[in-house]
């Protein structure tokens, strides 16, 4: 499988590992059963096809499947990512696919 990586996603996975050298913090967001979920995350590591990320509250991964919104304000708007891996035990999501909202 070949992956494609847009000039969009190529902006915002730099963006992604300039926050992460700054250990600044994103923050998720999910809509999970009519509830907004938010929670602020730390970015562990960073390549041109996904990021992993760990959550402060590492329950709260179980929630975080399917497309995620990313938030910060060094995005000049809010990054949708797809879940691809989740480990609950770490508090891990590694995502990838990212582009901006419309």
């Amino acid at each position: 499988m070949v992956i494609k990586c847009t000039s969009s996603s190529n902006e915002i996975i730099t963006v992604i590992d300039s926050l992460a050298s700054q250990n600044s913090c994103l923050n998720v967001t999910k809509s999970y059963r009519g509830i907004i979920l938010s929670e602020d995350v730390k970015i562990i590591s960073v390549n041109y096809q996904r990021a992993v990320l760990q959550t402060f509250t590492s329950k709260i991964c179980a929630a975080f499947a399917g497309c995620i919104h990313l938030h910060s304000p060094a995005f000049p708007r809010p990054v949708k990512a797809r879940v691809k891996d989740v480990c609950i035990s770490e508090g891990m999501l590694a995502l990838s696919d990212f582009t901006y909202l419309e």
